[in-house]
């Protein structure tokens, strides 16, 4: 996508992502990108920017050795954003927001 697109609840972005897809899956919002990052700095970029915004908070984070999850609530919404790292620098980004 050529703009960041504007996602329920003013969902906050972490910094350097790469908005690729948005799409609707009955009330829940799915957005898809990647980050030029390997996943612990993706991780960290999104936990960041999750409990840096106003009204949002993490609800459960973790990280493994290629994967992360960063759970959230905030917005009027609830959601998780799961990191994945697919090569050895960049990791995709597939968020999901519910309404809470």
């Amino acid at each position: 996508l050529k703009t960041t697109p504007k996602l329920p609840g003013a969902f906050p972005t972490a910094k350097g992502v790469v908005y690729t897809s948005v799409s609707k899956d009955g009330p829940a919002t799915i957005a898809s990108g990647y980050l030029n990052d390997t996943i612990g700095p993706a991780h960290d970029a999104y936990v960041t920017a999750v409990s840096g915004a106003a009204g949002y908070s993490v609800t459960k984070e973790e990280q493994d050795v290629a994967d992360a999850e960063v759970n959230f609530l905030g917005g009027g919404n609830s959601g998780q954003v799961k990191l994945l790292q697919t090569c050895k620098s960049r990791t995709n980004v597939t968020i999901t927001i519910r309404p809470a």
